[in-house]
């Protein structure tokens, strides 16, 4: 009667301990968080300046969200989408621009208007911390 009893609890202690195991080594081998999957349009690019929509896939919290800008001599600092004196939103109601709001998600519909010092712009990426999401190369109209 007692051998019987140690017995199921030596049955029940090797169980635990194998289910203990088996999720340690399966949520080891889970994957990272996904990148977004965003979707971009980037229009009206002129020299200093362009614009950049959400047109589809996830909303991305705006603090992961950076945006580079080189020409031919270099490479813009980077610029953060909350950074109010390069980025500008389009207020989905007037139309009209602003930078004096915080967006906290990018997300579908969204339009950004980027400024910058730098002329003559050649290259546009919007960066996520795991991967690039969109680069537009610019060509000038002659």
């Amino acid at each position: 009667m007692v051998s019987e009893i140690i017995g199921e609890m030596l049955k029940l202690a090797i169980a635990v301990a194998l289910v203990s195991l088996l999720s340690i080594a399966v949520y080891g081998n889970m994957p990272d968080e996904r990148v977004p999957y965003v979707e971009i349009e980037i229009t009206n690019v002129t020299s200093s300046s362009a614009d950049i929509t959400h047109v589809g896939g996830d909303p991305v919290h705006s603090t992961y969200i950076t945006i580079l800008v080189s020409n031919s001599s270099g490479t813009y600092p980077e610029i953060k989408l909350n950074d109010r004196k390069s980025i500008w939103k389009m207020n989905r109601t007037s139309g009209s621009w602003e930078n004096d709001t915080y967006m906290e998600y990018w997300k579908f519909g969204d339009t950004l208007h980027l400024n910058t010092s730098l002329t003559n712009i050649t290259e546009i990426s919007v960066v996520h911390p795991r991967a690039v999401l969109a680069t537009a190369e610019v060509r000038p109209v002659w």
